[in-house]
């Protein structure tokens, strides 16, 4: 009996500690399963925020994400006060949705919807895209021109001031997108895009009979065809943080329009994107041209710059959630121009300088509060300048 009892306890304990063993194992195993889903969700999330090709991080999901489907945003509402006067606004700008299909993993669809000011609703770009590796892909359909750096990089945390600098809508024409072919890569650290586009339209003009680069943009909407244009960008990154891009636009802006002479439009620029743990860099020159911009005048009887330029720098300190900053920007819409008979337009003066500062508050990576207010002086001719200041309130978000 003392025998049987002995086995029994003994069998017991035995049992027992092969139970707490097999209980600590499983134990650390789920540990270590917990660790790793953690590990997973955490670089999906860091992978998903990243940019692909110059474009903005929420617009890059779909190569980035495993998912069939990927869906992202981004979105603003901007308060502007301009000083002395009585036109204060607070509109709710932009509201916009990106959705991506991932058909294969060499086969990736990605559309951006826009919904403008509250009651405009637009497709910014629509595009499949056909990888084949590092160095060589393409994209068919609609999609941004890669020229400047807000045009591909405009979601409100990619920028400190409230608003787009003006550089990059009048200068160069942003957000600009249209129709088309690109071929795009990468090798080690540099990076190119080659697209072939519908080009701008000369013939669109604005309420007033002129003419301007922004108001030819056609937006991808039934684009006359009769110009193809060529835009390329090449983007180095020499060191982590620093980025050094060139892009250049060029193509006919006639549309087979008689009289207007074969004019043709050149569009240049360079920035400098520095971006590390405490410092945000940003540099930018344009310049546009245009070739026949005599006839265009003429034929449209309206007047138009044959020549604008423009550059800005923001530098940005972040501390903590705040980004306090400065901004310096210089444009000139009418370098050079032609009145709406095609002569030479020596008076007509519309050029600007601002210099400015504000801040960027971050609750969340993915949500900023935005301030700034900008001393900008507008030179209706070359002795007359009027003021044009304004403080401005803004709320960003991606996702």
């Amino acid at each position: 009996m003392k025998s049987l009892l002995k086995f029994t306890l003994t069998s017991v304990a035995l049992a027992g500690s092969l139970y707490a063993t097999q209980y600590s194992d499983l134990q650390e195993q789920v540990n270590a399963l917990i660790e790793e889903v953690e590990s997973l969700k955490t670089e999906k999330t860091d992978k998903e925020l990243s940019s692909y090709f110059g474009m903005g991080d929420a617009a890059s999901r779909v190569y980035q994400n495993d998912d069939k489907v990927s869906v992202g945003g981004y979105g603003h509402t901007d308060y502007i006060n301009k000083q002395g006067q009585d036109a204060d606004t607070i509109d709710n700008y932009r509201a916009i949705m990106y959705f991506g299909y991932s058909f294969s993993d060499n086969i990736k669809f990605q559309s951006e919807i826009e919904f403008e000011h509250g009651n405009e609703i637009k497709v910014e770009f629509a595009a499949v895209d056909f990888l084949v590796n590092d160095a060589l892909n393409f994209r068919a359909g609609n999609f941004i021109i890669p020229v400047g750096n807000v045009n591909l990089r405009h979601e409100p945390t990619l920028f400190l001031n409230v608003s787009r600098p003006e550089t990059e809508r009048q200068i160069i024409p942003s957000t600009w997108h249209d129709n088309g072919v690109m071929v795009y890569g990468k090798n080690g650290n540099f990076e190119y895009q080659f697209a072939s586009t519908a080009s701008l339209d000369a013939t669109n003009k604005n309420d007033d009979n002129t003419t301007n680069i922004r108001k030819m943009r056609q937006a991808a909407s039934k684009s006359q065809a009769n110009d193809a244009a060529y835009s390329a960008r090449f983007t180095y990154k020499p060191v982590e943080g620093l980025q050094l891009i060139a892009s250049g636009f060029t193509g006919g802006i006639d549309q087979g329009t008689v009289g207007m002479g074969n004019a043709r439009v050149t569009i240049t620029e360079a920035h400098i994107l520095y971006n590390t743990n405490n410092i945000n860099f940003t540099a930018l020159y344009a310049q546009t041209k245009i070739d026949g911009a005599d006839k265009v005048a003429s034929t449209n009887n309206g007047g138009l710059a044959s020549k604008t330029n423009g550059y800005y720098a923001t530098l940005g300190f972040k501390m903590g959630k705040w980004t306090p900053f400065v901004h310096f920007e210089e444009y000139d819409e009418f370098a050079e121009g032609y009145t709406n008979t095609g002569a030479e337009d020596t008076t007509t003066v519309d050029k600007t300088e601002a210099i400015g500062f504000g801040f960027n508050y971050y609750p969340h990576k993915q949500v900023v509060l935005k301030a700034d207010y900008m001393d900008q002086d507008v030179y209706t001719s070359t002795t007359t300048k009027v003021s044009d200041d304004r403080f401005s309130l803004g709320v960003g978000y991606l996702f």
